[in-house]
Parts: structure tokens; sequence; C-alpha cells
């Protein structure tokens, strides 16, 4: 699975908001600091863990088919949605101003053909 290194505090400054919290455990004394946003990552379904090699940065491991996470960007729109921080994303379609064309020569077309019974079922 992808991972993806990122700097705790460039990934908050993106979210809007600093992801630790303190948790109370009944059977343990004193509270056990635990990052709220580890947590998170098993409630997502993303692996989350702290970089052995640098206490500033954190890392994702995420699933090969969520493409919209693949940066940092995406990760701190995703929490936030999740969070509740951040609104959903609304995308309109707009249309192109100028329509391109692809013209494939005869000749590519033929070469082409040949590898059709590859690609197709």
């Amino acid at each position: 699975m992808p991972r993806i290194h990122v700097k705790k505090t460039h990934f908050d400054t993106l979210l809007g908001k600093t992801l630790s919290i303190i948790f109370h455990y009944p059977h343990i004394n004193p509270p056990l600091a635990i990052d709220e946003l580890i947590n998170f990552g098993f409630d997502y379904g993303i692996e989350i863990e702290k970089d052995d090699t640098d206490e500033s940065k954190v890392i994702f491991e995420i699933g090969a088919n969520r493409h919209d996470l693949s940066s940092v960007e995406g990760l701190a729109e995703a929490v936030g949605v999740y969070l509740g921080t951040t609104q959903i994303p609304t995308y309109s379609l707009v249309q192109p101003e100028k329509r391109e064309q692809i013209i494939v020569k005869p000749a590519v077309r033929i070469a082409l053909s040949a590898l059709d019974s590859y690609f197709s079922s």
C-alpha cells in the first residue's frame, strides 16, 4: 500500500485543527496521551503512524484505490470532512472554451488494431 510522509504541522495547518487529545482510562493513572490522529486512522480505514526518524512527520498508509488521498491536501480534506471541520466540496462541470480533436492516421489505426485482441474482451 502507498505510504505518504507528511509534516504534522503542515497537515494541521491545512486541516485547520491540531489533532491531539488526552484520553482518560479508569485503570491507568496518570491519563495516557494518545494522538487523536492515530485513532482516527482506525476509524477511517487507513494506517497512521509516527515517523521514527523524524518526530515532526506522520506516515499515512492508504489503499491503492484511494487516489484522492495520495496528497497532503487530499488527506486534509478527507479528514476534515470526516471530522466535520470542513464542508463537503462541491464540484461543477464546466464546458471547455474550445474543443480539441484527435486525428489518428490510418497507418497508426491499422497498427493499433493488431493490439485490440490484447485489450478488449
